[in-house]
């Protein structure tokens, strides 16, 4: 069963479910491709980036959550955006919570991309031809897949940094020692 994420409705996934869920999406994509259904298969990119995306600024949020309680700081990372829960937010409000965490503008640059390719396709499908919109397509699932390796390695570069550094804090437990650490 899915852990959840402090007190907000994000659902943290484990491994294996995540492991799960992108193959799932990832055979979808790579059928409706074939297919020339380009714009369903974009449909399914962009639930894949959002998903990762969200996934990294979550763990940006326990790092400096984690931070901030070793220093014995009360501080909700949460406070810093217009809007609380980013569950529910559009791919373009994602991508720049994650500009103010990340420092690589080149992953930042291609995110933008291609939020403004899925917009242009899907956004305003109705006033294009079909063909056109796969035409724009062509090549976007290579582009797609390196965008989705960047995404997967920053995540796991996260993991990877709140496991040595804040091993002693547990994810359902950030919420708890937030709670306790007061100034």
């Amino acid at each position: 069963m899915p852990k959840t994420h402090s007190k907000h409705t994000h659902i943290h996934l484990t491994k294996q479910e995540m492991i799960r869920g992108e193959k799932l999406c990832r055979r979808k994509i790579e059928t409706l491709w074939r297919k020339n259904m380009r714009v369903e298969a974009l449909m399914y990119m962009s639930l894949l980036i959002e998903h990762f995306l969200k996934e990294s600024i979550f763990e940006f949020e326990q790092i400096l959550e984690g931070s901030a309680i070793s220093m014995h700081v009360a501080f909700n990372p949460r406070r810093l955006y217009s809007r609380d829960d980013l569950e529910n937010q559009p791919l373009g409000y994602l991508i720049k919570v994650l500009e103010a965490y990340t420092v690589d503008n080149n992953l930042i640059m291609d995110l933008r991309r291609f939020s403004k390719v899925r917009n242009e396709c899907i956004h305003k499908l109705f006033g294009q031809k079909i063909s056109i919109v796969n035409r724009k397509l062509t090549g976007f699932d290579k582009f797609f897949y390196e965008l989705v390796v960047r995404l997967v390695q920053l995540l796991l570069s996260q993991i990877e940094h709140k496991k040595k550094h804040f091993n002693w804090i547990c994810d359902p437990c950030f919420q708890e020692v937030r709670k306790q650490v007061k100034l």
